[in-house]
């Protein structure tokens, strides 16, 4: 690893079903290490049922309605570009080949943030032709926004 460290997220507006919200994309020449995962919700009614949330290894990238905005550097002491990529929005062909990796209820009033140790459960994306999936698994109980992004190292 070269300590090249990215974020890649953005806010998904209106989900009303069970849908892919986001969709990160690895590098193609390297191993992507995804270190965190944040999902946050803007609910305001404390009755309403969490949302089931899982995060999903992919073997193909579905399609998003865009790739806006593109991953960032967070660590700018390499010179080297990110080659990971994302897709974000609510996706109208889902992804296929899904493979949970984590699932989590989280209440629409409230957010998780889920970060990986090194060595022990970051969650390995392995070069050339890798996806890890953000998803909606069951409806929510309203129309809902998330802001979700995911912070990983090239």
């Amino acid at each position: 690893m070269a300590r090249n460290i990215g974020r890649a997220g953005t806010r998904t507006t209106g989900i009303t079903t069970a849908v892919t919200f986001q969709n990160l994309i690895g590098a193609t020449t390297i191993d992507t290490v995804v270190r965190d995962i944040s999902v946050s919700y803007d609910g305001t009614v404390v009755t309403n049922a969490p949302n089931d949330v899982s995060v999903q290894f992919n073997t193909s990238a579905g399609t998003a309605p865009t790739s806006t905005p593109v991953p960032r550097k967070v660590d700018a002491r390499t010179g080297t570009a990110l080659i990971a990529t994302c897709n974000y929005g609510i996706f109208t062909v889902e992804p296929t080949g899904l493979a949970e990796a984590f699932r989590w209820h989280i209440h629409p009033q409230t957010g998780l943030l889920w970060q990986g140790t090194p060595f022990m459960d970051e969650i390995v994306l392995l070069a050339s032709a890798a996806w890890l999936g953000l998803k909606h698994t069951t409806a929510p109980a309203a129309s809902i926004d998330v802001d979700a992004y995911m912070v990983f190292e090239e």
